[in-house]
């Protein structure tokens, strides 16, 4: 979630990408040879929420923008996808509850074992 484009320039804001608008962005910096998508941590959340997966567990890595003078296009953003650079997310189909170690597989029934699930038996992983 932090712009790739900072590797070439040390000292530059891993969420650099938020100060320009769309516009100026396509035009710009966005291209078919090093694309980087603008898409925050919330919206991920919500893609895969549509595609009935899972979060099962996630880690997040911040930095501090409030040095960084942050487009209108993006002012929206909360503060926690204005700062999140790093997001990894573990993704399951159906439903487990971690409190008590079992998986829920709503075709199946309660209490399904992991290994009678469909595909890999493991959960689905994006």
């Amino acid at each position: 979630i932090s712009d790739h484009l900072v590797q070439y320039a040390p000292g530059v804001s891993p969420k650099n990408y938020l100060r320009y608008p769309d516009r100026t962005w396509n035009l710009l910096f966005d291209n078919k040879v090093q694309h980087i998508n603008r898409i925050q941590a919330t919206d991920w959340r919500l893609l895969f929420g549509k595609r009935n997966k899972t979060i099962l567990a996630e880690q997040v890595s911040k930095v501090s923008v409030d040095d960084l003078k942050i487009s209108r296009d993006f002012l929206h953003l909360s503060p926690a996808d204005r700062e999140t650079v790093v997001l990894l997310m573990l993704l399951g189909q159906g439903i487990c509850d971690l409190r008590k170690l079992k998986w829920y597989d709503e075709k199946a029934g309660e209490g399904s074992p992991v290994k009678q699930r469909r595909g890999s038996g493991y959960g689905d992983y994006a």
